[in-house]
């Protein structure tokens, strides 16, 4: 389960070193040679229980293979100006869907993957939905759980309000705000 990861920023050789490379397996002296160096290769630092080295090749290569979703949960985590977002946002955030509906006019339900990959990134549902604009409105806490978890729901509903987006994709608007974050 371990994996150590090495990034190597060389450019590819030519296709004829890796022709070369490939019949030298053909090769009994290649074969027992390479068997020879690993027959040889001291293993007595070895640790099977240590953890893999997050170095900037490791960190770079789970950057590269995590989910959308996950991407876009880290993003908005990371530069959501405010506390709270309604669950229609979050969705149109996560799948990429969608034009603003207004509150109560849900574009799609948080699936549970979704709910999954929002806990791996700390976000909590409000249990309760609050009343905004006359619809009842599920709200994910992106920060500041317990003082959200607590709030009552006019405070809740003048936190969504204190920053609206302008645009229409929410992804597009992250994207603008982490820009201006640097």
């Amino acid at each position: 389960r371990r994996v150590e990861v090495k990034i190597l920023r060389a450019p590819p050789r030519s296709a004829e070193a890796y022709a070369k490379l490939y019949n030298a397996l053909n090769d009994p002296r290649f074969v027992s040679a390479v068997a020879g160096f690993l027959g040889k290769y001291d293993l007595s630092k070895f640790s099977p229980g240590r953890c893999a080295l997050m170095d900037e090749s490791k960190v770079e290569f789970q950057a590269a293979s995590q989910s959308q979703p996950a991407h876009w949960a880290k993003t908005l985590r990371d530069h959501w100006p405010v506390d709270l977002i309604t669950n229609d946002e979050m969705f149109r955030v996560l799948d990429g869907g969608g034009p603003i509906s207004g509150f109560g006019g849900e574009t799609g339900n948080l699936t549970p993957a979704h709910r999954r990959t929002l806990a791996e990134y700390g976000f909590r549902s409000r249990v309760k939905p609050i009343r905004v604009e006359r619809a009842a409105v599920r709200v994910q806490i992106i920060r500041n759980h317990d003082q959200w978890l607590k709030a009552e729901p006019h405070e809740c509903r003048a936190e969504l309000e204190r920053w609206k987006p302008t645009r229409s994709d929410l992804r597009q608007e992250l994207l603008e705000l982490s820009a201006e974050e640097g």
